[in-house]
């Protein structure tokens, strides 16, 4: 249903005048169903058609570096880990520039995984680290916790820290939830 939503609104937005970056936002939208279907193929080709719209990087810098991270992402994802460190870097890069710090923190979760996926612990945990810190520093607890899970299985250590730190804060979460619906 989502994916047939999304098509039907690039239908309007390739006759619309006024498309600003709408189109490439859409794109990228889809392209993340697919992620998240495990579809990466279908993913990747959604990221890079938005990719090839004139002028994304000035018109729209922040969807410019996320498509990059995407495409990164989602082929580590699929086991694919050819030129995804300059994907990731490049995203970071950017994100770095514009001072995007939640964009920051998800680079750097991603290049974490990646170097956990290559077995480079070092790196993954300072990457990790980074992460959750600068998650930490603009209380975006979506990506707390998605790094204190992804903590848990690198920092083996402190796998047991890190997990009773998730498990809190996500009770702590499910509780407000519930305040705000009754």
């Amino acid at each position: 249903r989502a994916i047939f939503s999304h098509n039907t609104a690039l239908v309007h937005l390739t006759k619309s005048v006024k498309k600003r970056a709408y189109k490439e936002w859409s794109l990228n939208n889809l392209g993340l169903i697919y992620q998240r279907q495990e579809k990466f193929d279908d993913a990747i080709v959604k990221f890079r058609l938005a990719l090839r719209a004139r002028n994304l990087k000035f018109r729209d810098i922040n969807l410019f570096a996320k498509l990059f991270d995407n495409i990164g992402y989602t082929k580590l994802l699929k086991g694919d880990t050819a030129n995804v460190n300059n994907e990731l870097r490049y995203s970071l890069k950017i994100r770095d520039s514009i001072k995007s710090i939640s964009g920051v923190a998800i680079s750097k979760r991603h290049l974490s995984e990646l170097y956990a996926f290559k077995r480079d612990t070092l790196t993954a945990l300072t990457f990790a680290n980074e992460a959750y810190d600068l998650a930490n520093l603009v209380e975006n607890n979506r990506d707390k916790l998605e790094t204190l899970l992804l903590l848990s299985k690198i920092d083996t250590k402190n796998a047991t820290k890190h997990l009773k730190e998730y498990l809190h804060l996500n009770d702590s979460l499910q509780i407000e939830d519930r305040k705000t619906r009754n």
